[in-house]
């Protein structure tokens, strides 16, 4: 299992450095080429193709589910709790408005207008440097991060949808958890909103309310406790099937600790902190889509459960 997870790490990390390379990269180019630079670039390429092939064949082996996160800010960042976020200029219909998460608002005032989802229009590279775009000009310092369990076609349109869902007969699902932490030190405001508005955004692409299960921690919903999160995750995924479609949406705060296992770079493993304060380890909170079925981790422990992208 250890074997797994730090295969599992290590392809994730090849994957992120990748992407970051991308994000970074000027979107212009020089056309100019020369015979001698084109037999360099070839062998290159070559290099580069079976370096890759290998990669992705360690990462399906590791991690069975197609999985695409973006998360609000680097791990060594906090990701911002706005007190207003009518300065993200959404659509009226968009959410109920007021506090917010400032990445949850920067991605969807990139991908709504006038109450329409313009997905079809924007690319993943596209979305994640608009989103940070958007958050500089408010003064924001976090930086949105992107994560893939597979090399990806950064340049191929934003979607949520799994593209096998029609040919297999897959079904979309959503689970949306949003914390407040009501009445206890280091209170939120926006969470219950993020939760909202993520959920009308995806009803406008295809999502039926009964096709979302919220946990929030108000009156009259399931509380977002550590249990009830775990048995919601279980849930989430214990039916997936190929061709299905998983949202998994996390607004609340996060924390580290110390890495166990040697698998993380700055020796600190990211947690979600639920309701009651105790942590889950958890490494991704946006999810794509399922190709495959997850297998099962009956790794426990009672006071920590690391939750890997396997359980996907």
């Amino acid at each position: 299992m250890n074997f797994l997870k730090k295969m599992a790490s290590d392809a994730m990390d090849e994957v992120q450095e990748k992407i970051e390379e991308q994000v970074n990269k000027p979107t212009t180019t020089n056309n100019s080429s020369s015979s001698s630079r084109d037999s360099g670039a070839s062998n290159s390429t070559t290099t580069r193709d079976a370096k890759q092939d290998e990669l992705d064949a360690k990462a399906e082996k590791a991690i069975p589910a197609v999985v695409m996160m973006i998360s609000g800010c680097r791990d060594e960042q906090t990701s911002a709790d706005v007190g207003d976020v009518s300065s993200f200029n959404l659509p009226q219909d968009a959410g109920p408005g007021g506090a917010g998460g400032a990445c949850t608002n920067s991605m969807l005032a990139n991908l709504l207008n006038d109450g329409d989802a313009l997905t079809d229009d924007c690319t993943w590279i596209e979305l994640l440097r608009n989103m940070r775009k958007t958050l500089s000009s408010k003064r924001y310092t976090q930086i949105p991060q992107l994560s893939t369990s597979r090399n990806q076609n950064l340049d191929a349109k934003f979607e949520l949808e799994n593209p096998k869902e029609g040919e297999l007969g897959g079904t979309k699902k959503a689970l949306l958890v949003g914390i407040n932490y009501v009445g206890q030190n280091g209170e939120l405001n926006g969470c219950h909103n993020d939760v909202y508005s993520m959920q009308s955004f995806l009803e406008k692409k295809g999502w039926a309310s009964d096709d979302c299960t919220l946990l929030l921690d108000t009156a009259g919903q399931n509380q977002p406790t550590r249990d009830n999160i775990l048995k919601a995750i279980d849930e989430f995924v214990s039916n997936a099937k190929p061709g299905d479609s998983l949202f998994l949406h996390y607004s609340g705060h996060g924390a580290s600790v110390k890495d166990d296992n040697g698998d993380e770079k700055d020796g600190k493993d990211e947690t979600l902190v639920p309701l009651v304060g105790r942590k889950i380890f958890f490494f991704f909170f946006f999810f794509k889509y399922i190709n495959k079925k997850k297998n099962e981790d009956p790794q426990q422990n009672d006071n920590q459960i690391r939750i890997t992208v396997r359980k996907v």
